[in-house]
């Protein structure tokens, strides 16, 4: 203890110090400092100079310049921690509240603020918005004594830490901080870093990251590659066993923290539109408001899945706080009361489910899935790597961009486990984009009782796409993948892809793939190039067995085979008892 009161009056001397050696810009909102916004005062410092922000809201979006300065409230003077909560930095949804981008930028200090509503800053190589609280490139900042909480950005909503590729590096260090309450809609809620960046965390004066979210990674993700491992001391963290949801790592990180937010339960929770999400949601008399906070607050295992029970009215962001995508978890179970009556609206924000944490045993069941809009994945429930998937009573409309409203399948060149896949009672319809559903590779899928109807193109996007479903298997997979599509209905879809002149609008098969297609209806599907058919099958041990189906009305053909341009690889067609029209 003497020597953290030691630590610290050392640092409020230095500190004090460099306040009278170097110029220091006063910020007043009352018009009697040098400076009515952090801006000017930033704009006219140079390094070693400071930046003293008086209390108060101020409604902007600061950046450093790669200027070596210290930018402060009164915190520094004082130590009174008031100063944090009333010196507010609000990004006012228009950016990254705080920009710290340059090379040169190795002793700036950000240090005793509530940094919040930030939205991010184009990322670039990618364009994506990251960093919605702070955006560090190419930086070595300390970053003291702050609050960071409600900002959103695609990666790294709290703190994002990207570097140059070639020879970049970065790595701030975190004292005191609280980061809290941030949503990015890919990884990172907390804090994200991406390759030749870590983050450095003071063992002495603590920092505290709970209930952030992401599709992956919840409060921190590590892609530190080919730097040094991320070593984690936090007093408070959302759970004190942090797992994948809540902490990526590909390094060799260490994680330590004093204490937990909460205990997660092992039991089926329940979420409600009259819940509340400061309750433990194990019992219907005491939901949770919200999917998102139950995924957090739930905890299963291969001898213990549970379910997250969903009661009927319409979860989104502007009615219920929800925050989409949600991030699947394996042996977690999402159930709806009823497919009608419990709909999940993304109001044009982002996918629907994201399933980065090589799920297994999911269960979707009586759900409407609506108004989705693709960030990244091009899909609007994307799920890598699933092993005994069962999806039932699911529509999915009015999604938008996606590049198939499912897709399920696997990453790298091997797969990894017996996987499966089963779909019944599922409708696809209205959808705007690429195919309405992309699987595989999967070993073995059943779909019965399907509906893929009127999913149409973007005709506004490079890439119009459109169509019904994709069966794929996969050349580095020798073990063949088996699909059975049974009781089914694929109408009214359109293709306008143009890029790959023999697309398919409503089924593709392709690659070391046997698909049995029994008792369905395909028709009036229509593909505008010449050179295309409602039902391609593909080459590369391919075989498609047809029975008791119809194929009729389709344009400008009922079936490709691409064998035909492709005469060296073989694929096998066996029609039995159907009605194919021509």
């Amino acid at each position: 203890m003497k020597k953290k009161l030691e630590l610290l009056l050392v640092f409020v001397f230095v500190s004090f110090c460099s306040l009278l050696i170097s110029t220091t810009y006063e910020i007043k909102q009352d018009g009697t400092g040098d400076f009515l916004t952090i801006q000017q005062g930033i704009n006219a410092s140079v390094d070693d100079d400071t930046v003293l922000v008086f209390p108060g809201t101020y409604f902007e979006n600061i950046d450093f310049s790669g200027k070596n300065i210290t930018v402060t409230s009164k915190y520094i003077i004082d130590q009174d921690d008031l100063y944090i909560h009333n010196t507010i930095i609000d990004g006012n949804q228009n950016g990254s509240v705080v920009k710290i981008v340059n090379e040169e930028n190795e002793n700036a200090v950000l240090c005793g603020f509530t940094i919040q509503n930030g939205t991010g800053s184009p990322y670039p190589i990618s364009d994506v918005l990251v960093g919605g609280g702070i955006y560090v490139f190419d930086s070595i900042p300390i970053i003291s004594s702050c609050i960071i909480k409600n900002n959103t950005a695609f990666d790294g909503a709290g703190i994002f830490v990207g570097a140059n590729f070639i020879d970049g590096y970065a790595r701030p260090h975190l004292k005191n901080c609280t980061i809290k309450n941030n949503h990015a809609y890919f990884y990172g809620g907390g804090i994200g870093t991406e390759y030749s960046t870590t983050v450095g965390f003071d063992q002495d004066e603590l920092c505290n990251i709970y209930f952030n979210y992401a599709s992956y990674g919840n409060d921190i993700v590590d892609y530190g590659i080919e730097v040094e491992s991320m070593d984690v001391f936090v007093d408070t963290f959302t759970v004190s066993e942090p797992d994948n949801f809540f902490f990526y790592t590909i390094t060799n990180s260490t994680f330590q923290c004093n204490n937990s937010k909460i205990i997660p339960a092992n039991q089926d929770l329940y979420v409600s539109l009259d819940g509340n999400d400061n309750n433990f949601g194990i019992s219907q008399e005491e939901p949770l408001k919200t999917i998102s906070m139950a995924l957090i607050k739930i905890a299963s295992d291969s001898l213990h899945p549970n379910t997250i029970h969903i009661s009927e009215g319409t979860y989104s962001p502007s009615l219920t706080n929800e925050k989409f995508p949600l991030n699947c978890r394996s042996y977690v179970s999402f159930i709806g009361e009823n497919k009608e009556t419990t709909i999940l609206d993304l109001e044009g924000n982002s996918e629907i489910f994201l399933g980065w944490n090589y799920e297994k045993d999911l269960v979707i069941e009586n759900l409407t899935l609506t108004n989705s809009f693709d960030l990244y994945s091009r899909q609007a429930i994307l799920i890598i790597q699933p092993r005994n998937i069962f999806f039932s009573n699911i529509k999915i409309q009015n999604y938008h961009r996606a590049y198939n409203s499912i897709a399920t399948g696997w990453m790298g060149s091997t797969l990894l486990d017996s996987t499966s896949l089963y779909l019944k009672n599922v409708e696809i319809i209205n959808n705007i984009g690429a195919q309405a559903f992309g699987i595989g590779p999967i070993e073995d899928c059943i779909i019965e009782n399907l509906l893929v109807k009127n999913n149409t193109p973007n005709y506004a996007a490079e890439n119009e796409g459109g169509g019904g479903i994709g069966f794929s298997g996969h050349s580095h997979y020798t073990g063949g993948c088996n699909y059975k599509l049974i009781n089914s209905e694929i109408t009214e879809n359109i293709n306008a892809e143009t890029s790959w002149p023999h697309a398919c609008s409503a089924i593709n098969i392709s690659q070391r793939t046997n698909v049995d297609i029994i008792n369905c209806t395909i028709g009036n599907n229509e593909s505008v190039v010449a050179l295309s058919a409602a039902l391609t099958i593909g080459v590369y041990d391919v075989e498609c067995n047809i029975i008791n189906s119809i194929l009729y009305g389709d344009v400008p053909r009922e079936i490709l085979l691409e064998q035909v341009l492709y005469p060296d690889e073989p694929c096998i067609l066996n029609i039995r008892n159907s009605l194919i029209q021509g």
